[in-house]
Order: C-alpha cells, then sequence, then structure tokens
C-alpha cells in the first residue's frame, strides 16, 4: 500500500485526536466515464505487505457516533493510493468510519479511480451504512447494517472479462469474516450474497513464518474457513468466481490448517482407506490401529476425513457423516461418534 499524506493533514488528524482525547470518548462501464489518467502502480508482490492484521482492537464508543473525518469540502482530505492486486483484481480498504479519499483501479484498466467513501456506525463502531463516490458518481452499497460487522473493511474488485465484481470482507465478533458479494453495474452495486469466508488472510507454515494470502485471480483463488466435522479446524480451498459473482469451489477439497500442536489419538481400531493423494476417489481398504497417533490433513466436509499416521506413508481417508448439527460419526462403525472413537480433538467457536 502506497500511502500519500500532505504535513497539513498530519496536523489536522493530530488534531482530531487531540479533541476526541479531550472530550472523553473514547460498473462496470459507468467507471470509463470520468476515469483519471494516472496509470496505477505495479502490482504488489508476496513479500510486500498486501493486508492489515484482521486482530485489532475495535474502536469503542460511548457516547453518540463520532466519525473521525474530514470535511466534506475540506480540499486538503489526505488522499491514499492502493496498488492493484494484479491485472484482474483492483483494491482498497477503509480502515475507520468517517470519511476518506483514495485512489485505485477498479476495473483494471489501468486508469485510477477517484474514490471518496463515507462510511456511518453505531455507538458499538458496526458498520450502519457505507457510500462510494467514484468519479463523482454516488452509489449506495446494500446490507452494510445487515452484518453486525465492524468498520474496517477491505474491498477486491474482480473483473472476470464479462463482469465486474465486488468482494467487501469485514468481520463481526468473535473473528468470524463476512464476504459480502456485489455486482457493479452502470448505476448501482447491486448485492448477490454473502459467505463466511477470507479471501484476504495470512497463514503460517510450520517454520513459523507468515504469508499473506490475496485474490489476484478471480478463476483460481483461495479462500479461509473453518469445519466443525473431525474436531474444529480452519481450512484453505481453491475457489473461483461463480456464474452469478458467488465464490464457488473448484474441486471440493478442503486443507486442514494445524499447527501439530494437538495429540489426536485413536481410542479403537479404525476402519480407512489408504489413497495415494487427496484426488484420489478409492485406495485399499486397512485400518488405523488403537492407539496411533494422527493429522488430519483435508476433508471434503461432507463425507470423509484425510489423516497421515506418524510414521506411515499415504494418506488414511475415513468415511464420516453428519449424525446432527456438529455432530459427526464413523460411517464404518455403525455412525459412533468421532469423540468416542479419538482423544484429543480440538472444538472451538
Amino acid at each position: 500500500m502506497k500511502v500519500k499524506i500532505k504535513s497539513k493533514t498530519l496536523a489536522i488528524v493530530a488534531m482530531t485526536i487531540m479533541c476526541i482525547n479531550l472530550i472523553g470518548c473514547e460498473r462496470y462501464n459507468s467507471f470509463y466515464d470520468n476515469a483519471s489518467n494516472d496509470k496505477t502502480s505495479e502490482s504488489v508482490t508476496a513479500s510486500e505487505e498486501a493486508s492489515e492484521d484482521n486482530t485489532g482492537d475495535p474502536i469503542k464508543i460511548t457516547k453518540d457516533p463520532i466519525l473521525y473525518t474530514l470535511e466534506e469540502s475540506d480540499p486538503d482530505m489526505e488522499e491514499i493510493e492502493f496498488e492493484a492486486k494484479s491485472d484482474k483484481v483492483g483494491y482498497f480498504m477503509i480502515p475507520d468510519p468517517g470519511k476518506g479519499k483514495v485512489k485505485a483501479d477498479l476495473d483494471c484498466d489501468g486508469n485510477t479511480e477517484a474514490i471518496e467513501y463515507d462510511l456511518k456506525a453505531d455507538n458499538n463502531n458496526y458498520a450502519e451504512k457505507l457510500t462510494l463516490t467514484i468519479n463523482g458518481k454516488e452509489y449506495d452499497v446494500p446490507e452494510i447494517g445487515s452484518y453486525s460487522a465492524y468498520c474496517r473493511m477491505e474491498l477486491f474488485w474482480l473483473n472476470t472479462g464479462e463482469s465486474l465484481y465486488m468482494y467487501l470482507q469485514c468481520m463481526t465478533d468473535n473473528d468470524w469474516t463476512i464476504l459480502g458479494v456485489y455486482k457493479v453495474e452502470d448505476n448501482t452495486i447491486r448485492y448477490v450474497g454473502e459467505e463466511g469466508l477470507d479471501v484476504s488472510f495470512t497463514i503460517q507454515d510450520d517454520n513459523g513464518s507468515n504469508t499473506e494470502i490475496y485474490i489476484t485471480d478471480p478463476e483460481d483463488f483461495l479462500v479461509k474457513g473453518y469445519v466443525s466435522m473431525f474436531g474444529t479446524w480452519n481450512y484453505t480451498e481453491r475457489y473461483r468466481v461463480g456464474q452469478d459473482g458467488m465464490p464457488e469451489s473448484i474441486n471440493g477439497y478442503r486443507y486442514l490448517t494445524s499447527n501439530n500442536s494437538y495429540e489426536i489419538t485413536a481410542k479403537k481400531d479404525i476402519p480407512c482407506v489408504v489413497c495415494q493423494d487427496e484426488a484420489a476417489t478409492s485406495g485399499e481398504n486397512s485400518t488405523i490401529p488403537s492407539g496411533m497417533k494422527v493429522t488430519p490433513i483435508g476433508c471434503d466436509g461432507k463425507t470423509f476425513v484425510d489423516l497421515k499416521l506418524d510414521g506411515k506413508d499415504g494418506i488414511y481417508r475415513i468415511n464420516v457423516h453428519e449424525k446432527d448439527e456438529y455432530q459427526w460419526g464413523l460411517t464404518d462403525l455403525g455412525g459412533k461418534s468421532v469423540e468416542d472413537c479419538f482423544d484429543g480433538l480440538p472444538f472451538w467457536g
């Protein structure tokens, strides 16, 4: 992210903070019409800071809402320029409630759009209304008030070649993520739907190194979600933009993420199938012996979980089914609960 801040702006921001302390409070086609001739900066690389940490504490407002903003007509309002994520994905971020100006190449045509935003919040810092003005044209973004989301928002603009979509990622209580999906048309930004998925997140490898993940290709990108079928796990999965704009899975396989801190062992002999890889649809019948340590590595979210066994090659697939909401059983053991068959399963949320 490239930030251009004038010295006068810094002074205004400092004065604003002082005042807050004193009072004790805590389109697609239409974008081409008036587009600036400024060229977008180079796309960010994986080593650059591509997204902010989603774990920041929300601003607590204890009295009537105070929008941290400059005057609407102030020509010196700070202007932040955001780099595109790729030649198909534009991006900008709204950090707080209030008004602001940004520049970004939203439709990925090589020209930057002049954008003003106005994000209103309630007393608890939940977003209530978002208005975007793009190249002088005003758009109300629907359904913002229904998310019960905090006011930090990341907006990805996905050019599929046929349509332009906006993916708006925000966070609700308990760090759950909402992804609002919108279709950008000539005169409106139309709500399509929502999912509980992250399209901008950080993953950590076994060595503790962090990698920032975000959309660069509408036809193939990673999302992060959580699944509760063999304990509770975060997962990543390959997705693409569907015909209606909603994200859809490419192959239906979810890679479970773990820091290997869980000691999960079989309480009894568990029937399984040994597969060569996660794409296999069949394998050799086998058994996970009682007392064996297992590590879950993947699942389809519906019918099976893939495990690795200590000191053994191959993928050991167990068949499961949902007995009741959040209650899963082993299909090959007469539906016996996974909790009765394995020790050490993590549950959270």
